[in-house]
């Protein structure tokens, strides 16, 4: 293993533990925490009037549930390389089950079987009715990998069962879609949809499914989705307009699906669909060779996260997507350096996740020159958003994994 990258990423760990993550909730939320604590989080009482939305998008708890999914699986790995390298294998452990015990508390909160809130207020209970497609799928690809782990037990085996046939069950009721929790239209939650950014996530969640729960109706829900539209589900690819988390998620489906599928064709083409997935972003990696520290230092130092000064009108909800995007301008010029770590962190980390998790031996070799600069470029426990390291230890195990460090 390379040395400099391992020193990398173990700051980045222990920056994660310190200051994203609390341990009374569970939750991995967005922003690192300093000395004003976890001010930003939002109260009981705007999460009950759906402020500043009723997602809870800017607010910091907007994607615990996808923060956690995204970690777990590096987690996972690391407890299996730590033994393998003969390294100490007890820390990855305890928090993969401190992860584990997040996601299933949040499942527990839900006021409907089956719905994921993004995350939980400072009280334990108190979460949007707004979740999303990309909480789920990385929800399912985190439970697959800790049910066939060691440190599942059987009772976490037959909880995991419980919430996948839950969330299968409450799509399928809604006609193939993820409606908020108090019953009303969602956003981004038509998991049915037949779209580049949708398709290939209903198969996973329903082939994964069937094959972890061992209930055939969704192996048949499977075969029929894959064979509508002419295989629709099965050839639609994205166009380069996309943003990167989401060829990130595809692709996260495309592995699952060809982890757990025993047809050899299918699997191939699963296999191509990554290749090409790869392919498609190879060249978005090289963008972390535009990380400036002293760039970032001053963004940081500019930037306020107080999420109730971009709400307008003051303390009144957004209730259109429109007042969301517009909420979003003024959030992000209320904390410019989040555009920064977007762009310069999470987009490298993100690409580099897409290309190891192909296998693609053109897509291996881009990262064997590259990340060891990768790793070395960011000053880890100066990042500030959660999309920023949530990757990085994945990313660093699956290229132990693959030899590439």
């Amino acid at each position: 293993m390379n040395d400099a990258s391992a020193q990398a990423v173990e700051t980045c760990h222990e920056h994660i533990w310190a200051h994203f993550y609390h341990p009374d909730t569970l939750m991995f939320y967005d922003y690192a925490w300093g000395r004003e604590g976890w001010a930003y989080l939002p109260t009981a009482n705007e999460i009950a009037r759906r402020l500043p939305n009723r997602a809870g998008w800017g607010t910091g708890m907007e994607n615990p549930a996808l923060n956690a999914s995204q970690y777990l699986p590096a987690l996972l790995l690391r407890h299996t390389l730590a033994r393998h390298h003969l390294l100490d294998d007890a820390p990855a452990a305890s928090r993969a089950r401190q992860l584990f015990a997040g996601l299933r508390r949040l499942l527990a909160v839900a006021r409907e079987p089956g719905f994921l809130p993004r995350g939980l207020a400072l009280d334990g209970v108190s979460h949007y009715p707004n979740s999303s497609i990309d909480q789920y799928t990385m929800l399912f690809y985190a439970l697959w990998h800790y049910f066939h782990s060691p440190l599942c037990t059987p009772a976490d085996q037959q909880a995991i069962k419980t919430i996948w046939h839950n969330i299968l069950t409450r799509w399928e009721r809604s006609n193939w879609e993820d409606r908020t929790e108090d019953g009303q239209p969602a956003w981004y939650g038509d998991i049915g949809a037949l779209q580049p950014d949708r398709g290939c996530r209903l198969l996973a969640a329903l082939h994964a499914g069937a094959a972890l729960t061992g209930e055939s109706h969704w192996d048949e829900l499977y075969a029929q989705k894959r064979a509508k539209a002419d295989g629709y589900r099965l050839r639609a690819a994205l166009s380069p307009s996309w943003p990167l988390y989401v060829y990130d998620q595809n692709q996260v489906a495309w592995r699952l699906l060809a982890e757990t599928e025993p047809d050899d064709a299918l699997r191939a083409h699963y296999r191509q669909r990554m290749a090409e997935t790869a392919a498609a972003v190879r060249d978005r990696l090289l963008v972390y060779r535009q990380f400036d520290p002293a760039e970032h230092a001053r963004l940081l130092a500019s930037s306020q996260w107080d999420w109730r000064q971009a709400v307008d009108p003051p303390g009144q909800p957004q209730t259109t997507l429109e007042q969301v995007r517009a909420y979003n301008v003024r959030l992000r010029a209320l904390a410019p350096v989040i555009s920064y770590e977007h762009r310069f962190v999470q987009e490298p980390f993100e690409a580099a996740h897409v290309l190891l998790l192909s296998g693609d031996a053109a897509s291996l070799d881009t990262l064997r020159e590259h990340l060891p600069d990768l790793f070395a470029v960011y000053p880890y426990d100066k990042l500030v958003l959660s999309w920023s390291v949530y990757e990085v230890e994945w990313v660093y195990w699956l290229a132990v994994e693959a030899g590439l460090l």
